[in-house]
């Protein structure tokens, strides 16, 4: 592959990225899926500060993907599998936020939204920091995953992602498709409770004021992981792929993204 990235032994799907048409491209016994693009326009209420530099696309989202073999019982089971890409796009901002006398760039991220039923994440390419808040935005706290780790999201949890790298994003995730997603709660706030700047030196976790009253201290170091047990009893490893390792289980170890999930009520 002469500038694409092959994703296949990291997915456990026949797919990979093409760089010079900024696309997932799909071989073999998948359906090509088209995907939902997150545009300037959905993404500018959630920023730090109303960029000067504004790219037309900020992710790609593909939905649904899998074997043809595998579509029919994930539906039937009510789970899907889905892929994001974002870019390595820092975004400049304007206006009251200084680092050291210099204008920071923040990190490009998702929008930001939760969820009734739990997630599930695994980093395929590149570096992601999942960023959540509990639902009432009372705490945060932040994950640094890299290629292979997989990273749970609680039922209710707001997440962000962000691409704190130098190089594509790539990231899969399971999650109920009879679970709704909602958004209106960060778009409200102006984004999730931190955003991550860099001003060229150093990174920075900056508070979001419209969460004044909180607590907003910098969320690195706070322990977000499920327990370790929890993954191992679902069959999930950093060797691999969660797609690989749940069809041979019949994607039943998935049944836990269908009922509400809390982060202190784990039963191992």
């Amino acid at each position: 592959m002469k500038n694409g990235i092959d994703l296949s032994q990291k997915a456990g799907l026949s797919i990979g990225f093409d760089r010079d048409l900024e696309r997932l491209f799909f071989t073999d016994s998948l359906v090509s899926v088209q995907p939902d693009i997150r545009t300037w326009y959905q993404m500018i209420s959630v920023l730090s500060k109303c960029p000067h530099n504004t790219p037309k696309e900020f992710y790609q989202m593909y939905r649904g993907l899998g074997n043809l073999t595998d579509l029919s019982l994930l539906d039937n089971l009510g789970l899907r599998f889905d892929v994001t890409v974002i870019p390595p796009r820092m975004i400049g901002t304007r206006g009251e936020i200084s680092m050291g006398g210099k204008m920071p760039q923040e990190y490009i991220k998702t929008l930001g939204h939760s969820h009734a039923m739990p997630e599930v994440y695994e980093v395929l390419h590149g570096e992601a920091i999942y960023l959540m808040q509990d639902s009432i935005g009372s705490h945060s706290f932040a994950i640094h995953a890299k290629p292979g780790e997989k990273v749970i999201i609680p039922s209710f949890e707001g997440h962000v992602t962000i691409n704190p790298g130098d190089d594509y994003l790539i990231m899969a995730n399971f999650i109920s498709s009879r679970t709704v997603s909602e958004y209106e709660s960060f778009k409200e706030m102006g984004g999730a409770m931190h955003f991550f700047l860099n001003s060229g030196e150093k990174n920075r976790w900056i508070a979001n004021p419209n969460y004044a009253g909180y607590d907003l201290r910098d969320p690195v170091g706070l322990n977000a992981m499920m327990p370790l047990d929890f993954y191992k009893s679902l069959g999930f490893s950093r060797e691999e792929p969660m797609y690989t390792s749940s069809k041979r289980k019949n994607f039943q170890n998935l049944n836990f993204l269908k009922k509400p999930l809390k982060r202190d009520s784990v039963d191992i």
